[in-house]
């Protein structure tokens, strides 16, 4: 009897899969020019932070962080540019970094 549940015990623990949580960190920077100084300038964001707990592989995690970094990134360019109205000026620009945590 206490083979059965042993072995039963077992099944259902090798049945069961373990998943692991990745987490996706992102953060974004912004370089403008400063209208009142006329000089360019920095800002740092950090970004949200996305957990992936499906059933997913590293490379699966890498590569949903990875798009992540990209739908981020047109978001704040969109958002620099007011779509497009405003374009950049030299030295300007916008760069977002995710990466699994």
């Amino acid at each position: 009897m206490k083979n059965a549940l042993f072995a039963a015990g077992l099944l259902v623990l090798s049945l069961t899969s373990c998943t692991k949580t990745y987490v996706c960190k992102c953060s974004s920077t912004v370089i403008y020019y400063n209208n009142n100084s006329g000089n360019l300038e920095s800002e740092t964001f950090p970004g949200e932070t996305k957990s992936f707990s499906e059933k997913m592989t590293k490379k699966q995690a890498q590569a949903a962080c990875a798009n992540e970094a990209t739908v981020i990134q047109t978001s704040l360019m969109n958002y620099t540019t007011d779509n497009g109205t405003f374009p950049l000026r030299p030295g300007e620009g916008t760069t977002t970094n995710c990466s699994i945590l």
